[in-house]
């Protein structure tokens, strides 16, 4: 009858070992990786931008027409359009 523990570990028993605590070790850089990057982060507040104030339909074609992107009539419609009577 063959006896397994003659021969000690053998290379088998070797790289079954080094095999999991390769396992165990990337699981645990894997873990430390995971709560880092959860927790990580700019600890600062957040800044945002200030928001400038809108401004109205009317604001918006007064200034295009300014600019000269629209012509008096297209002003005119589009002000009709939003102020029907």
């Amino acid at each position: 009858m063959m006896d397994w523990n003659d021969s000690g570990w053998g290379i088998g028993g070797w790289f079954m070992m080094l095999l999991m605590i390769g396992f165990f070790a990337a699981l645990i850089v894997f873990a430390v990786w995971l709560v880092q990057s959860l927790r990580s982060g700019d600890p600062r507040p957040v800044q945002t931008q200030p928001v400038a104030p809108s401004r109205s339909a009317d604001d918006i074609i007064a200034e295009r027409l300014a600019r000269g992107e629209i012509t008096e009539d297209e002003f005119t419609r589009r002000h009709n359009l939003l102020h029907p009577r």
